[in-house]
């Protein structure tokens, strides 16, 4: 799922993602970005960080929902500075890419979070073994 205001933008990165062969839902905001979560529940969101988008907020409204909270997202943005990149890994981001990204290693980004497994919420499973 691509959640993203610029049309341009968002055409570009759903035909990209068309291209791998991927099922793509689109949303202008935050509000439906967050309904199609629910309706749809996508394998991972991609969201941007835009005068009219809030992905920091948006990623933290998704980590508080239990039924999608480990659904992967890529938050993509202007760079700022480091204290972005944290800002946004604290919200919940998966990953990070800034402005102005290459599109091959966005989707590179993509195909590496789906083919690992997720692990489901909570907290670790307890074992009787040391750490090492």
């Amino acid at each position: 799922m691509v959640v993203e205001p610029d049309v341009d933008e968002c055409e570009a990165l759903c035909a990209a993602l068309r291209d791998e062969s991927f099922e793509v839902h689109s949303a202008a905001d935050e509000h439906r970005g967050f309904e199609m979560l629910c309706d749809h529940r996508p394998d991972l969101i991609v969201t941007t960080c835009a005068q009219h988008l809030d992905g920091v907020a948006f990623t933290r409204r998704v980590r508080q929902d239990p039924s999608v909270e480990a659904v992967p997202i890529i938050l993509v943005m202007n760079k700022e500075g480091m204290q972005d990149v944290i800002h946004a890994l604290d919200a919940g981001a998966d990953d990070f890419v800034s402005r102005p990204f290459n599109m091959p290693e966005l989707m590179a980004r993509i195909r590496v979070k789906l083919a690992r497994p997720r692990c489901p919420p909570g907290p670790w499973p307890a074992t009787d073994e040391p750490a090492s």
